[in-house]
């Protein structure tokens, strides 16, 4: 059988960090950097069940409100991280009010295209109900350079999630 890595040094450091609140993963990278063994995890948990350490608070389980909430949070960070590091590489440019207005609805009525009207060089972003007879795509220049379907404005849209 092999040896223990339990020392009366590790267990004492255990036991403080295991009242401190710390995770059993936190505890076993903290205990494996200061002794220079390697502390698992598991190894923790063990550990602590056979000190015989009180049982953490058991989380309640999110509801499904929360639970939409919190993946839609996550989803938002991401698209703002993706956007930010596209801008930071010159992968597209932030618009600065120039091209597409804000406003869907005031693009030029020259520019706007129907399904029909639409070829690899327009952008393709959908403006309105497909089931109204006033619905359209923006029709502007597609960002080609980014081999992307919509405008450099609507491409900035598309990744900030607006």
């Amino acid at each position: 059988m092999e040896a223990t890595i339990w020392t009366d040094e590790l267990v004492n450091r255990l036991i403080t960090l295991w009242n401190e609140g710390l995770t059993a993963r936190g505890i076993a990278e903290i205990l494996t950097r200061e002794s220079g063994k390697v502390v698992t995890r598991n190894s923790v948990i063990g550990k602590s069940n056979r000190l015989d350490l009180p049982m953490r608070k058991i989380s309640r389980k999110l509801t499904d409100a929360e639970r939409h909430e919190r993946r839609v949070q996550a989803s938002r960070r991401y698209r703002r991280k993706r956007m930010e590091a596209a801008i930071a590489s010159g992968e597209i440019v932030k618009p600065r009010g120039r091209g597409i207005p804000v406003d869907d609805q005031q693009i030029p009525f020259a520019q706007r295209k129907t399904t029909f009207d639409l070829d690899n060089h327009t952008c393709r972003w959908p403006v309105g109900d497909p089931k109204d007879a006033e619905f359209f795509f923006c029709g502007g220049p597609s960002d080609l350079a980014g081999g992307r379907p919509y405008c450099v404005d609507h491409t900035f849209r598309s990744m900030r999630g607006a």
